[in-house]
């Protein structure tokens, strides 16, 4: 079956076949078929005209970490093409372009002198025990995660119990969500009502897991600052 890519605010609409050659760029031999995609003008054009019709004012990427990740053995310069088509659209278009991602963005970006200069880095860090404001941010995050559980809650006991979420959540919110989501759909799955402490056991990292996460956190850490301070 032909795959398609539409834009419906696009004027000119069309139908384009991105499994035509010119647009996407075919590799290996499994029986998984796997492609790239390549830069099609048409594709760009329609994208172009769209932001600037539609009044974008920011274009936000999310996991922006993984541009880095465009196949394996990728020489620098595949990397600085991703950046260097960014730029171009921000040039081209005047909308701003956000990328959000782990520390290993940081990486990316400053592959290129231009994009170091021209960008903005902002530090969202993890909250720390250590700091009584980040605990108490902390604690406002998981009750209102607890607020939305689509179960039945205790959420006063499951509060008392914020320092142990925080541990295995080495503090950020991601995983933190990440960990309820699981939990709450294992209980849904097997029709178990309410959401207990002992349910979001079961589906909590472990304490190695924590452990990497929190290594590679602070090591992200002081290379963001080691950078921003240069």
């Amino acid at each position: 079956m032909t795959r398609t890519f539409y834009f419906r605010l696009y004027e000119r609409r069309m139908l384009i076949d991105i499994d035509a050659e010119q647009t996407w760029e075919k590799k290996g031999r499994s029986r998984t078929k796997t492609a790239q995609f390549n830069d099609s003008p048409e594709l760009r054009h329609a994208l172009e005209e769209v932001m600037t019709k539609r009044g974008v004012r920011a274009v936000i990427l999310d996991e922006a970490q993984h541009l880095m990740k465009i196949g394996t053995g990728a020489s620098a310069g595949k990397l600085l093409d991703q950046l260097d088509w960014i730029k171009s659209m921000t040039n081209v278009t005047g909308v701003l372009h956000i990328l959000i991602g782990t520390y290993e963005l940081l990486n990316f970006r400053n592959l290129s002198g231009q994009a170091s200069r021209r960008g903005l880095d902002i530090h969202f860090p993890r909250y720390l025990y250590q700091n009584e404001q980040d605990r108490q941010d902390f604690q406002a995050a998981l009750l209102a995660l607890l607020m939305q559980v689509p179960l039945n809650v205790d959420v006063k006991e499951l509060m008392q119990h914020w320092l142990y979420f925080y541990e295995r959540s080495i503090g950020c919110v991601g995983v933190l969500k990440d960990w309820l989501i699981r939990a709450v759909a294992a209980a849904l799955h097997d029709g178990h009502d309410p959401l207990s402490l002992e349910r979001l056991h079961e589906h909590t990292l472990t304490l190695a897991q924590c452990e990497r996460m929190a290594t590679r956190v602070i090591l992200g850490k002081r290379l963001f600052f080691t950078i921003s301070s240069k």
